[in-house]
């Protein structure tokens, strides 16, 4: 079956928003209107992964690839563009600060194995534990 909501999204949500605002309740494609909402907050989860994930692996290149300085500026603009990524995503959600503290040993992982091969760095150079807190690594570089 082609629903409006698979043929065409962007009409679909017009069309849910003004069934909203004009309080047509029965009007509203309730499952799919329920959907989306919960991937909205899944979105923004992603992408806090993302940015902290891209975070540490440039703080672990600046810290411990100094050697590699052709691409130490690259890095520092990675570090900056993800704080503010960062910053704006637990503005907008700052229920996302508990999030973070979950997901953040995790990060810190993927990060190492991520920093160990684009530098060539033996993974076991990297510490085993995050050197940062979450507060100190949204100010590491400010």
């Amino acid at each position: 079956m082609n629903t409006l909501y698979e043929k065409d999204f962007c009409q679909w949500s017009l069309i849910q928003s003004s069934h909203l605002r004009n309080n047509e309740i029965d009007e509203l494609d309730i499952e799919n209107l329920i959907e989306e909402i919960e991937s909205l907050g899944k979105n923004n989860k992603s992408a806090l992964r993302s940015y902290l994930i891209r975070l540490m692996i440039h703080l672990l290149k600046i810290k411990y690839a100094n050697h590699q300085k052709g691409n130490s500026k690259s890095w520092g603009a990675s570090v900056l563009s993800s704080i503010d990524e960062i910053e704006f995503l637990l503005k907008d959600s700052p229920s996302l600060k508990n999030f973070m503290k979950e997901v953040f040993p995790e990060c810190y992982e993927k990060s190492v194995r991520r920093a160990a091969l684009e530098t060539s760095i033996n993974i076991e150079q990297f510490p085993k534990d995050c050197p940062w807190t979450i507060q100190g690594i949204l100010e590491e570089m400010k």
